[in-house]
Formats: C-alpha cells, structure tokens, sequence
C-alpha cells in the first residue's frame, strides 16, 4: 500500500491512471503482487498554495508498507517530496525534470485514450479519430523534448495509438479484435502494470 498525504496548502487533485481518490488530502493505493526487478510508478497531480510554501518546502509524504517475502515481516518506508517555487520563469523551466514530465505525459495519455475508446464504444468513429491524432501528435512533440531514455516509451505510445487509429473504420469502429487490443493497452496502463520504460 502507497499512501500520500499532503500537508495545508496542497490540494491533491488525483493520480494519473488511478482510481483512487482523495480525502481529507490523504490517498492510499494498493498495488498488487511486486516481484524482483519489478517497479511502480504513481503520479501525483496537485495544486499549491504559493502563499504557504518557500522554496524547498515538503508537499507530500509517501509512505509504503509491504510484506517482505523473504522475511516474511511487514516493512514500512517513508519519505517526503520536496519542491521548490519561484517566480523567475527561466529558473523554473530549467528546473523542470523532463524524465518525470515525460511520464506525467504518458499517464496523461492514457487517460485522453480512454475517452478515444468512449467515442467509438458510442459510434462517434470520426470524434475518435479526430482524437486519436490529436493525441499522436502531443507525442510526437513531446517524444522530441524527452529525454533519450524515455523516447522508447513515447514511440511505443505513439505506435500503439497509430495502430488503432488505423484499424478505425468510420462504419464501423474498432472492430472486436482492434477494440480489445486497445482496451487492453489503457488497461495496463491504468493499473499501472508496465511502468513507463
């Protein structure tokens, strides 16, 4: 179990690909099984009060609690995000980490292919496709702006979009096997069971 809580100030508005919500600013999210060499990612979208916080100020403790297999004990770790704020532009935009805004992206697309997935599950085949490019080309932009360690991943977002895109049929939708395919793919995601390479 993962679970954030944020301090006055900080409004969580939802993790990306997550169902779970948020109350009293505290959110916990339960991962199934971790293996050896298995990891998670959760993304935390949130709202500061610039009025709280000084640069370096906590806006988040994350703590994790596990059953350790080998020990057969339960373990627990804590830590706090720490961000800074500015109001120098420049500063700001070189202080962006552009690995965690990759991701941030990537979750975020995932939850635009949900919606692509509700148009052609309503037979609105067009909108979807309309969407489906407008999604491939927020990639293809931000796969130029990606770090080179991230750029696999957005490209395999970028295919995996392409291909239901062309497997739209403006009769007829999806199809089962492109539908299934696609749902599928926003499914790991969301469940988050492929962390982002």
């Amino acid at each position: 179990i993962i679970e954030v809580i944020c301090p006055d100030g900080v409004r969580p508005i939802k993790f990306y690909g997550r169902p779970e919500q948020f109350q009293n600013r505290r959110g916990a999210v339960k991962f199934g099984t971790l293996a050896g060499e298995q990891s998670r990612e959760l993304v935390l979208e949130a709202a500061v009060d610039p009025a709280v916080f000084d640069a370096g100020t906590p806006i988040a403790e994350v703590s994790l609690k596990y059953a350790d297999s080998v020990t057969k004990s339960q373990e627990s770790r804590t830590r706090k995000v720490v961000v800074g704020f500015t109001e120098d532009k420049g500063i700001a935009e070189k202080s962006r980490d552009a690995d965690i805004v990759t991701v941030a992206e990537i979750y975020r697309n995932n939850e635009e292919s949900e919606k692509a997935l509700a148009l052609a599950d309503q037979g609105s085949y067009r909108e979807c496709r309309t969407q489906l490019k407008s999604q491939i080309a927020n990639l293809e932009k931000l796969k130029k702006e990606a770090p080179k360690s991230r750029q696999l991943a957005v490209q395999e977002e970028i295919d995996a979009l392409s291909a239901a895109e062309s497997q739209l049929d403006d009769a007829n939708g999806l199809g089962s096997t492109g539908r299934k395919q696609f749902q599928s793919q926003i499914y790991t995601r969301r469940n988050s069971k492929q962390a982002v390479k």
